[in-house]
Parts: C-alpha cells; sequence; structure tokens
C-alpha cells in the first residue's frame, strides 16, 4: 500500500510523464552485474553524451535493484528515434548489454505513461532522472 507522500510522488511524476509525448519503452538488462551507483553514473553519462551531440530527445529512467544494489537493470521511456539508437548503441559499445535482453516497444499512450514506471518509483531501491534536449 502506498503512503500518502508516495502517493503523492506516483500522481506528480505520472501527470508529468504523461503530458509528455514518447516514442518508446525500453528495459535493459545487464549482461553483468552492475550497481545502482554505476547504473547512475552510466545515465547520467548518456545524458551528457546525448545533449554534446546535440541529438534532440526528451528521456524519463529508472534504474531499479529489485534484489541487491550489485545488480540492477534500467527502464526508459524515450522521445526520439535516434535517442533510442544513442542509448543502445552506448550499451552495446561499452559491452554492458547483449542486445537479446533489450526489450525496446513503442509506446502505448492509451496505457499512460505512470502505467510504464509506476512500481519503480515507489521502490526505496530505485534511482531515476530526466533529460531533454530541443536542437536550438
Amino acid at each position: 500500500m502506498y503512503t500518502t507522500s508516495s502517493t503523492s510522488l506516483i500522481n506528480d511524476w505520472g501527470g508529468w510523464l504523461q503530458a509528455q509525448i514518447w516514442d518508446y519503452f525500453s528495459t535493459y538488462t545487464f549482461r553483468y552485474d552492475i550497481s545502482m551507483k554505476r547504473s547512475e553514473q552510466h545515465m547520467l553519462r548518456v545524458e551528457s553524451l546525448m545533449e554534446q551531440e546535440q541529438i534532440a530527445h526528451t528521456l524519463f529512467w529508472v534504474a531499479e535493484s529489485p534484489h541487491n544494489s550489485q545488480q540492477s537493470h534500467l527502464h526508459m521511456l524515450i522521445q526520439g528515434e535516434e535517442a533510442k539508437s544513442y542509448i543502445f548503441q552506448y550499451y552495446q559499445g561499452k559491452g554492458l548489454i547483449n542486445p537479446r535482453n533489450v526489450l525496446n516497444e513503442d509506446y502505448d499512450p492509451t496505457l499512460g505513461a505512470s502505467f510504464y514506471v509506476s512500481k519503480s518509483l515507489n521502490d526505496v531501491n530505485a534511482a531515476y532522472g530526466m533529460s531533454h534536449y530541443a536542437n536550438p
């Protein structure tokens, strides 16, 4: 059961997420154990690189660790085909993923953004962030 504060978090994030235009929902399961801290560092690097490369995108990501802090995986809402490809190439280039363990599916707006990530937002072992870049 959600507490008042976690319900507020879910509703606020859900409202913001729902107001965005998303193209994809992605899940990345790593080839090796990746700590939560390292997973978060990789996502912050991806955000920075996409901005440096001037790749237009909106990205919301959640790194969660269902079993322990040394095993994490990612869930992402992504706007932009180029962004989806860039993220995949980043992790593939580092040898962190096996393409068979990456799910990239079309975002279904009838389900709502919170459908995809709400269970992760309430997890005390989750880290999350967002990034937006519009080409000048």
